[in-house]
């Protein structure tokens, strides 16, 4: 008797647990990618193209000291990645600017351009900014996948190097509401039309 009353209930939670929105990204698939050399494991590639954090338009601040001098530097980045976003078999792009900071003296709202690349073993991100005169980089992970407490560096031509970490950051929320996947809205209907079908049976 418990097992039946369970039943239209376990129905319905194993498809609820099955939605989700669609993903607007194709970076989230492995399609195409198989065949780089030297990346065949499947964990290194999950690890990769799941690794995007910032679907939204994001806020980053970092903050640091001059590798030599010990100067303190800060910086706030956005970056958008539905803007100028292009993929190629080795890397994505995307559209960042250097909103504010002490790291280019008095200029700010640089427009720029950020980007993830695929390298082996790990993975690594940098932004560039016109007439900025310098270069934010990582080697451990992608750009748009920054979180507190990341570490990245500044590089500028003239050789300044400062060492710099994630102090917060914003993702502005999107404006519009995620769709659901047509597979998702067939679970559910399948699973709505099992719980009424065990209801009827129950009552014949």
């Amino acid at each position: 008797m418990m097992v039946k009353l369970l039943l239209p209930v376990l129905v319905l939670l194993s498809c609820l647990s099955m939605s989700g929105p669609a993903n607007a990204y194709p970076w989230n698939s492995l399609e195409g990618y198989e065949n780089i050399e030297g990346y065949e494991h499947l964990a290194d590639k999950l690890n990769y193209y799941l690794s995007l954090t910032h679907l939204n338009p994001t806020y980053l601040t970092f903050a640091g000291q001059d590798a030599n001098s010990g100067e303190p530097y800060n910086a706030t980045i956005y970056m958008d990645i539905s803007r100028d976003y292009s993929e190629s078999k080795l890397g994505r792009g995307y559209y960042a600017r250097y909103v504010s900071g002490n790291i280019f003296g008095t200029l700010s709202n640089l427009d720029g351009r950020a980007g993830d690349y695929l390298t082996i073993p790990t993975q690594e991100g940098s932004a560039i900014f016109n007439g900025g005169n310098g270069l934010f980089w990582n080697f451990s992970q992608p750009f748009s996948s920054l979180r507190t407490g990341d570490y990245l560096n500044f590089s500028s031509y003239s050789d300044t190097l400062i060492y710099m970490s994630v102090t917060n950051w914003y993702e502005v929320p999107s404006s519009t509401a995620p769709v659901p996947e047509p597979g998702t809205c067939l679970l559910l209907a399948a699973g709505l039309g099992g719980l009424g079908f065990l209801r009827r049976f129950k009552k014949a």
